[in-house]
């Protein structure tokens, strides 16, 4: 395959038996292709999806007492416009 002094490179996801893979993958080209030079990335749009996905579900119980509050303050008001039509007749 002639790898000799080319440069190869994995992107993966983070999973750990992806780095797993990454890191075997390195080992055993530097075994057998001197010169080879081997490069494992972690996808970058991928973490960042991660990350955000992990903060939304740290903020959603936030999210939904914020929602449920603004949504009693409606019903209320609704109530009481409702209760100051009936109350002009």
């Amino acid at each position: 395959m002639n790898l000799n002094g080319k440069v190869l490179a994995l992107t993966s996801d983070n999973d750990a038996k992806m780095v797993s893979c990454g890191n075997l993958m390195l080992c055993e080209f530097e075994e057998i292709y001197e010169g080879c030079d081997f490069h494992h990335y972690r996808c970058a749009a991928h973490i960042l999806n991660l990350a955000i996905n992990h903060g939304m579900e740290l903020k959603a119980p936030i999210i939904d007492k914020v929602r449920n509050f603004v949504n009693k303050i409606v019903i209320q008001q609704n109530f009481v416009m409702n209760y100051e039509i009936i109350a002009k007749k």
